[in-house]
């Protein structure tokens, strides 16, 4: 079993069967999380496109500029939660493509691999319902959590670091606060 595949083993081990795995990627790693997700036995919903049309520019010129992540959704059976309506309410009426034009944002902590909170929240809203229960195995940034408490979820931490939860804090200090909840709230529409 490949070293990506073992890393998502306890994820799959604890996932519902009505639940998903959504896993971002790039150029460098995209094809082994493929292959990783096959090779568990997962069924792969959809492969999502992240289109950044502010991408960051690069100052080599030996290769195109990278403008996009992919995001693989898996699940372990064919009854995953998927909500769809709510997907087609984020996208103006219209059902949602696999192609996300979104612009990136600036990162806000030191972490290289921080997602947007709204991304996070429009995968939340689509892939979970309220008071479920969300697995950040990595923990990275604490973007899942903020973007948890906005949709009303509960945030499992896999890693329960000291000083990691301690730096999430301190960076995201004052970003808990007073809230209307994502699922109703007026701010669905630029998710």
């Amino acid at each position: 079993m490949s070293s990506i595949a073992s890393g998502f083993r306890e994820c799959v081990r604890v996932l519902k069967d009505e639940g998903t795995l959504w896993v971002s990627g790039t150029l460098h790693n995209h094809p082994s999380i493929g292959m990783a997700l096959k090779e568990l036995g997962l069924w792969i919903i959809n492969d999502l496109i992240w289109y950044k049309p502010n991408a960051t520019p690069l100052l080599q010129t030996k290769r195109l500029a990278p403008a996009t992540e992919l995001i693989w959704i898996a699940s372990k059976t064919k009854r995953y939660y998927f909500n769809y309506g709510m997907a087609k309410r984020i996208n103006g009426g219209k059902q949602m493509r696999n192609l996300w034009v979104l612009p990136a944002e600036k990162h806000r902590t030191d972490h290289p691999a921080e997602k947007p909170e709204w991304l996070l929240t429009r995968i939340l809203l689509i892939a979970s319902r309220e008071r479920d229960t969300v697995l950040d195995p990595f923990m990275g940034s604490g973007t899942t959590g903020v973007a948890a408490k906005k949709t009303e979820s509960q945030l499992y931490r896999h890693r329960d670091r000291r000083t990691l939860l301690s730096d999430c804090k301190k960076t995201r200090r004052g970003r808990f606060g007073p809230h209307t909840c994502a699922r109703d709230g007026p701010q669905r529409a630029a998710l």
